[in-house]
């Protein structure tokens, strides 16, 4: 049997955002990516294509 889970928010601890991931996934919840500002600075600077990136409140 499956199961949804949804959520219009994602709070995420203060733990977790010592780590200063630039990329990460929360794979129980759903498979996005997740990106820092950094990362996305980063792709730009180097003038990488292909990606798609659109920004939210986390």
């Amino acid at each position: 049997m499956d199961f949804n889970i949804e959520s219009s928010k994602i709070q995420m601890s203060q733990e977790f955002y010592d780590l200063k991931l630039d990329l990460f996934q929360i794979g129980e919840i759903n498979f996005l990516w997740y990106v820092s500002p950094n990362f996305v600075n980063a792709i730009e600077e180097n003038g990488l294509t292909g990606l798609e990136f659109e920004e939210f409140d986390l």
